[in-house]
């Protein structure tokens, strides 16, 4: 921990290692493969990943005492207490940044289910065609 505050190096490779993460984890769900599968795993991975932000920005919301002491310095320029600032940490962490999280898991639901509706209606229409002519019924594999 100290480590990251007495050396800007590390703690700039800290935070870069905060942003790539999260870049990863926003491209993945971005552009990965649009299947039933990998829209429900990414509900899925948007859905845990409101929960356990929005339980540690509750926690560091409702919290009494500073978790990080090396910061107390830190704070006064903002007019704050160590408590408070992590406090305005914890509640900028739980309500908007879970909002984001909860909005992009409805749209990727949303998304899951029009492709649901998509295959069904061509499923349904391959079942309609193949009933329509009975030479491709009597081929067909059914």
């Amino acid at each position: 921990m100290n480590a990251v505050i007495d050396n800007e190096w590390v703690h700039a490779a800290q935070h870069l290692s905060f942003v790539l993460t999260a870049l990863l984890f926003w491209w993945a769900l971005i552009h990965g493969k649009r299947t039933a599968v990998n829209y429900g795993t990414g509900v899925l991975y948007l859905f845990t990943t409101a929960v356990h932000s929005g339980l540690l920005g509750a926690l560091l919301t409702f919290a009494q005492s500073a978790w990080y002491p090396d910061y107390t310095n830190t704070t006064r320029a903002w007019g704050l207490s160590p408590v408070e600032d992590q406090q305005v940490g914890g509640l900028i962490m739980w309500v908007p940044a879970c909002l984001v999280y909860i909005v992009a898991g409805l749209a990727m639901f949303a998304a899951w289910m029009r492709e649901s509706d998509r295959r069904v209606t061509q499923r349904e229409s391959v079942g309609a065609i193949l009933s329509s002519s009975p030479r491709l019924a009597e081929r067909s594999p059914s």
